[in-house]
Parts: C-alpha cells; sequence; structure tokens
C-alpha cells in the first residue's frame, strides 16, 4: 500500500506551462501512475495526445474548459472528464487556474519508454511548449478512430453522487472509475487479481487495511493498492466517501 496526501509530493515544471505533482510514480506501480497537474490563471494549455495511456481528469480547484477532439467541457470542482488514448485534448485555465487530480492507465508494460514520471517530462516539455505556442497537435489517425467509434462518457460530474459507477471498462481501454460512498461504521472487502486501484478520498473518514497494514484515511488522501492485495475499508460515524480508480492488468486492445 502507499498512502500519500495529494497536494505532496515531487513537483515538475512542464515548461511554463503547468505544474505536476507526483504522487504515485510509474516506477512504483506496473500500469499505473498518479499526479496532480495545476494549470495557473489564464494559460491556454497545448493541445495533445498520448500513446500508450488513457486518463482521467477530476478537478479539485478552479474552473475552465478542457477540450476532448471536438467537444468542449466546462468545468470546475467535481467534474470528471475521461481522456481516451491517441485524442487530442486541451486545457484552458479560468483567472483563479485550474488543479484536478490526474490518473494515467498504461496499456503497455514499457510506460511510454520513460522510467519515471520526471523522465516523460524532461522528455515531452519542449514538444508541449511548442504546441501551445502553434495550437497544432500530432496524432496517430489510426488512434484516434478507434476511440471516436468507442462508446465513451467524456465527462461526468461528481457532486451529489453517493455511489455510482463514473467509467465502465466496457468504455474504455482499460480503467474504470467508482464513486463509493460507504454510510457510519459499513465496511468494504474486496482482493482483485485483475486490476491496481487507486483511492482518493473526497470526505469522512475511516480505516484502511491492505495485506495486514492498518492506516486511518482522512479527505485529500490518495492510497496506491496493487494487485492480489486483501483490502478492507470501514467508514467511521461521519461515513466515507472517496473515488476508485482501477487499471487493469491485461489490455482489452492489444
Amino acid at each position: 500500500m502507499i498512502r500519500r496526501n495529494h497536494l505532496q509530493g515531487q513537483t515538475l515544471q512542464v515548461g511554463d506551462l503547468n505544474e505536476i505533482t507526483v504522487l504515485v510514480d510509474r516506477c512504483e506501480t506496473s500500469l499505473t501512475e498518479v499526479a496532480t497537474n495545476f494549470w495557473r490563471k489564464g494559460l491556454n494549455g497545448p493541445p495533445h495526445s498520448h500513446t500508450g495511456k488513457e486518463q482521467v481528469f477530476f478537478v479539485t480547484e478552479g474552473n475552465g474548459v478542457v477540450n476532448v477532439q471536438n467537444e468542449s467541457h466546462n468545468v470546475s470542482a467535481g467534474s470528471m472528464v475521461y481522456i481516451p488514448e491517441g485524442v487530442v485534448h486541451q486545457t484552458l485555465a479560468y483567472k483563479d487556474g485550474l488543479r484536478y487530480f490526474l490518473f494515467n492507465a498504461f496499456l503497455d508494460p514499457a510506460k511510454e519508454g520513460c522510467a519515471n514520471y520526471a523522465e516523460h517530462i524532461e522528455r515531452v516539455k519542449e514538444i508541449r511548449e511548442r504546441q501551445a505556442v502553434t495550437g497544432q497537435a500530432s496524432a496517430d489517425p489510426n488512434l484516434g478512430q478507434r476511440a471516436s467509434a468507442k462508446k465513451q462518457r467524456a465527462v461526468a460530474d461528481v457532486r451529489g453522487v453517493f455511489s455510482a459507477t463514473l467509467l465502465a471498462c466496457a468504455d474504455s481501454d482499460n480503467c474504470e472509475v467508482e464513486r463509493v460512498g460507504l454510510g457510519k461504521d459499513e465496511s468494504r472487502k474486496s482482493e482483485h487479481a485483475d486490476r491496481e486501484q487507486t483511492l482518493f478520498v473526497l470526505s469522512g473518514s475511516g480505516t484502511i487495511i491492505v495485506n495486514g497494514e492498518t492506516a486511518e484515511i482522512q479527505p485529500g488522501e490518495v492510497i496506491f493498492i496493487p494487485m492480489n492485495a486483501a483490502q478492507s475499508i470501514t467508514a467511521d460515524s461521519n461515513g466515507l466517501v472517496y473515488l476508485s480508480f482501477s487499471t487493469f492488468a491485461i489490455p482489452k486492445f492489444g
């Protein structure tokens, strides 16, 4: 089990564009990476796409627009956006800036050919700066066609939702997102041989046990759970609400 606060981690500057705080690095997992991403106020991010990974953004602060392919989505705290592999997307931050929880689900164990997130940022930052200036992004047309043919739930709003599947595995390549709500003293037990999980605590508090390791969890904490790990989560008297991001071991597309 990896357990960290969502605002504490290695800080990476992507040129003069955005700031990434690494929470769970790709070197610590099989197919998962977790960070927060902050775009300063008034910034138009570069349009770009990714090969070999899909992404989920969960907005925690600020507001702005996320363009996904040919659609624009207004976002604020509580908005969730799914970015399929190969789809051009762009982030536009309004006056207060925009911060979101960033979940990367890799479709290839090579993880873009980079040993860690810092190496990846070093490799792409000049490209991102150029894309921001030109407003153009290169993309694999085959990936874009495949993504556009899939069923997609690009945007969800988790405010007012207690428990629900926000992104089903059937609507993605290799990931799933759930919002889980537990009432007072309610427990949830599981063990998965087919997925890694990352939990992001939204409200309430409780206790988590992963392979015998026990921790008290609070809002803003991120917990990474590897495959084949027995887990038990119990809410305290305030209840507990968290997002569960899953990365599956075997992509549905090879």
